[in-house]
Parts: structure tokens; C-alpha cells; sequence
């Protein structure tokens, strides 16, 4: 089965308010992927066909997050969904060659995989009540 994809142009357009944007699908894709993993362990109801969330609240949630993804992901150099223009400052597949990590904009969170979360998307992920938490009472 293929993996869901939570956002696409139109959704990121919309999110953003400017319907001149485009970006690959593969950004997309991605973003979905690193949101998959931080979603790992979240409990909520999906589509047995498509994967994807059946609640209004959670649908947009997770499109908003994927959203949040792709636009981080934009801004520390991430143009082709590959990943790694956001891990590495210079890469060559050709004798491959991969020189100094990048420092990115500040990430909370990194998947198990070590992909990096965008900051808003965890944000938006922990207010929905998608992501678990701790809490501590005392007395």
C-alpha cells in the first residue's frame, strides 16, 4: 500500500494564501513521510482504503502540519523532497560526496529515522492532541 500524502499545491496555497506558489509533489510526499513518523504511536481513526484520517479536526491538523513541513523544509533548502539539502550543505550522487551538516532553523524534534520536524508542524500536531504527552500532577 502506498503511503498517505496529507497536503498537496492546492492545500499549501491555501494554507499560505497565495495561490501563485508551486512546489514539487515530491515535497509533499516527503513532508508526509516525516509527519507518518512523528505520528507513530498517535491514536486516531483512519480510512481503512486510503490511511487517511476520518475526523475533520484530525484531517486538518495533519494537512496543516504537512503544510508546516514543506514550507520549513523550503526555507533551509529543501527544493526537491530528497531530504537531504535540509541535512547537507553540499551533496554529489556521482562518487558521492556529501561535505559539512547544515545548521538548520531550530527543530524541537527529530524523527527516529533523524529527519527533522518542522517546528510549526509539531506545534499544530500538539494542540490537535495528536502527539502524546506527559503530564505530571503533584500533591
Amino acid at each position: 500500500m502506498t503511503a498517505p500524502v496529507y497536503a498537496t499545491l492546492a492545500d499549501y496555497r491555501n494554507w499560505l494564501d497565495d495561490q501563485t506558489v508551486d512546489v514539487s509533489d515530491a515535497l509533499f510526499a516527503r513532508a508526509s513521510e516525516v509527519i507518518d513518523e512523528v505520528l507513530i504511536g498517535a491514536v486516531y481513526a483512519i480510512d481503512d482504503n486510503t490511511q487517511l484520517p476520518t475526523l475533520t479536526a484530525q484531517i486538518e491538523a495533519i494537512r496543516d502540519a504537512t503544510c508546516a513541513q514543506v514550507q520549513w523544509g523550503l526555507a533551509n533548502g529543501d527544493t526537491t523532497g530528497t531530504g537531504t539539502a535540509t541535512e547537507w550543505d553540499s551533496v554529489a550522487i556521482g562518487s558521492v560526496k556529501l561535505s559539512g551538516k547544515k545548521t538548520l532553523a531550530s527543530s524541537p524534534m527529530t524523527t527516529r529515522s533523524g529527519a527533522s520536524v518542522a517546528p510549526d508542524a509539531v506545534r499544530v500536531l500538539r494542540i490537535a492532541g495528536l502527539l502524546p504527552a506527559t503530564v505530571l500532577t503533584y500533591g
